[in-house]
């Protein structure tokens, strides 16, 4: 609850933007229901019962579903990003304000590749609360509750079978979700260390050059860029993994949907 307070203060600014991404994505999530209810009488009444006088309204009327869908998540998806740059824009500007106003005494106490990391970098990471984190939910859990209702009404049977595997892609998105998190944030601490070096380089140049230092200073960098890079490959594999692993589940689901289905079918259930 206080990491939703904090979220709400933070974008409280451009939720004039947000709310109208949010009625774009019910919209989004409409047509994709539409998408789904309109698959079985246009396959039953044109395949199944030979209409095939309406055959040629068939692909028309996909296309511009699709369409209209596309046009309307393209909307959707440049409200939310435009207001997750924002919030990156205004962060900025805070964090640059309050570093100028800190004591003498703190900046002998960090260095300011830390500080610079925190602005620039830290901060970018932002815009992925509202571009990606609050798109994906407003998009998603209308367009999952839409779907659900279309696939209860056709067959609760089918729909309860194609459900049976939900809590294990639940508990490995959890699991794996973890790990993501504390590699990203080990990965970024490092970043912070880096831009820190790259700071050295730069203004200490003079200095480096006087005392022959480029070799050392350049074996640093490079050790601590690969463990940057390996942190990022760390919580690279545990996404990508998890994603494999949600597909193998889903199509475990799946199959058994269409032997499930398929039995029945047979059966001229």
């Amino acid at each position: 609850m206080k990491m939703l307070r904090k979220i709400i203060l933070l974008t409280r600014p451009y939720w004039r933007r947000i709310f109208a991404a949010i009625i774009l994505s019910f919209i989004v999530s409409g047509i994709a229901g539409a998408i789904a209810w309109l698959a079985k009488p246009a396959v039953d009444k044109i395949l199944g019962e030979k209409r095939y006088e309406y055959f040629a309204f068939l692909p028309i009327g996909v296309f511009l579903l699709y369409s209209l869908k596309g046009f309307v998540s393209f909307a959707q998806a440049y409200l939310m990003k435009s207001a997750g740059m924002k919030l990156v824009r205004e962060t900025r500007n805070k964090l640059y304000n309050h570093v100028l106003y800190l004591p003498i005494s703190y900046f002998s106490k960090e260095s300011s590749g830390v500080i610079i990391s925190r602005i620039m970098s830290d901060a970018k990471e932002l815009s992925a609360l509202i571009s990606t984190s609050m798109k994906e939910l407003i998009i998603q859990v209308p367009t999952v509750l839409i779907l659900l209702g279309v696939a209860f009404y056709r067959s609760w049977q089918l729909t309860a079978v194609s459900m049976i595997l939900l809590p294990f892609i639940g508990y490995s998105t959890r699991k794996f979700g973890k790990r993501v998190r504390k590699k990203t944030k080990e990965a970024q601490k490092k970043i912070a260390s880096l831009t820190h070096k790259i700071g050295e380089g730069v203004l200490g140049n003079r200095i480096i050059k006087v005392f022959n230092r480029e070799e050392i200073m350049t074996k640093k960098f490079s050790s601590l860029n690969q463990r940057v890079y390996r942190e990022k490959m760390r919580a690279l594999r545990f996404k990508e993994f998890a994603a494999a692993f949600n597909d193998v589940f889903t199509g475990m689901g799946f199959a058994f949907v269409l032997w499930y289905g398929g039995s029945l079918v047979m059966k001229g259930t």
